[in-house]
This record gives C-alpha cells, sequence and structure tokens, in this order.
C-alpha cells in the first residue's frame, strides 16, 4: 500500500473501540478525539508525556519525534501514527 492507500486497524481496549485509522485522520490521538475517545494529553508535540499509553500489539512510529521518551513499551499518543494494525489501552 502507498500513499492514501495505507489503512490500519487500531483498537482501543479499554473503550472498546475499533476505528480504522488513514494519513488523513491524523495522530492516534486525533483520531481517538474523532470517535469521542477524550484520553489525557497536554502539549500535543511530546514534551510532556501526559498522553502516553501503552502499546499492547503492533507497531507505530513517530510523526515528530518526542522531546520525551515514554517508558519501555509505552507510546506518546499525541505525536505517534500507526504503521501496523495496533491496540492501546486506552
Amino acid at each position: 500500500m502507498k500513499g492514501s492507500d495505507i489503512s490500519y486497524k487500531v483498537t482501543l481496549t479499554q473503550s472498546e473501540k475499533e476505528v480504522i485509522w488513514t494519513p488523513k485522520k491524523g495522530t492516534i490521538l486525533e483520531l481517538c478525539e474523532s470517535v469521542g475517545v477524550d484520553p489525557d494529553f497536554s502539549c500535543r508535540t511530546g514534551t510532556c508525556t501526559t498522553c502516553e499509553a501503552k502499546l499492547l500489539k503492533g507497531t507505530t512510529e513517530y510523526e515528530t519525534e518526542p522531546y520525551m521518551e515514554p517508558t519501555n513499551g509505552n507510546i506518546l499518543i499525541c505525536c505517534s501514527i500507526p504503521t501496523s494494525d495496533i491496540e492501546i489501552a486506552l
């Protein structure tokens, strides 16, 4: 898949939601907000770690490298996008 053809399933386990992510949907935080999930966040730039969440399955990458690294096994959803189908404890 290339460009706008990319899509991944994002499962939010605590919210019991499955959502399809595409590049137009932005970061994982923006995707969550678009389906009515309201995770904690503050900066939207990866500097505060307020949005840190446990990545249970799959892979992500940072659209913008965060200033602060999350705890091992966690991601900062404000600046992360999926690179595979993922499950997040949100």
